[in-house]
C-alpha cells in the first residue's frame, strides 16, 4: 500500500465518523473537544513549568557543581603551586647538600690522605729513631772502649812514667 492510499483511507475513515454524528451531538463533541483542548494546554502549560523547573534545577544544580569543581581545582592548583615549591626547595637543598656531601668527602679523603702521610712519616721517623739509637749504643760503647783503652794507655804511660820517675830517682841516688 502506497502513501496515497493510505491517506485516502485515512480521509474516507474521518468523513465516515463525521457522518455517523448527527446535529445534536455536535455541541457535545465541541464541548468535549474544547474541554480537551483546555486540558491539554493546561497539562502542557505544567509540563513546560515542570521542564523549566527541572531544567533551572539541573542547571543550578549543575553550576553549584560546577563551583564546587572550579573551587576544588583552583584548590588543587595551589596545592600544585605550594608542592611545586616545595619541590623545587627540596631540590635546591639536595643540590646544596649533595655538594656539601662531595666537598666533605672529598675533604676526608684528603684527610686520609695526609693521615696515610703522616702516619708513613711517623713510621719512617720510628724507624730513623731505632736506627739511631742503635748508633748510638754503638757509638756509646764504642766510646766507652776508646776511653777504656784511653785510660788503659793512660794508665801504662803514668806507670811508665812512674817507673821512669823511680829508675831516674834510683839513678839520682845513685849519682848523689
Amino acid at each position: 500500500m502506497d502513501w496515497r492510499s493510505q491517506l485516502l483511507d485515512g480521509l474516507k475513515a474521518r468523513d465516515d465518523r463525521i457522518n455517523a454524528f448527527n446535529a445534536k451531538d455536535i455541541p457535545n463533541v465541541i464541548q468535549s473537544f474544547n474541554r480537551m483542548t483546555e486540558v491539554i494546554q493546561m497539562q502542557e502549560s505544567e509540563l513546560s513549568l515542570f521542564n523549566t523547573s527541572s531544567v533551572h534545577q539541573d542547571l543550578k544544580s549543575k553550576s553549584e557543581e560546577n563551583q564546587k569543581l572550579k573551587s576544588e581545582n583552583s584548590r588543587l592548583k595551589s596545592q600544585n603551586t605550594s608542592l611545586s615549591r616545595d619541590l623545587q626547595r627540596a631540590r635546591v637543598s639536595n643540590s646544596e647538600k649533595s655538594k656539601r656531601l662531595d666537598l666533605m668527602t672529598e675533604e676526608n679523603q684528603l684527610k686520609f690522605k695526609n693521615f696515610e702521610v703522616i702516619n708513613d712519616e711517623i713510621l719512617s721517623l720510628q724507624i730513623e729513631n731505632n736506627v739511631l739509637n742503635e748508633r748510638n749504643k754503638s757509638l756509646a760503647e764504642e766510646n766507652e772502649k776508646l776511653v777504656k783503652r784511653w785510660l788503659d794507655k793512660v794508665g801504662k804511660d803514668a806507670q811508665f812514667l812512674n817507673e821512669l820517675n823511680a829508675k831516674s830517682d834510683e839513678t839520682r841516688e845513685q849519682i848523689q
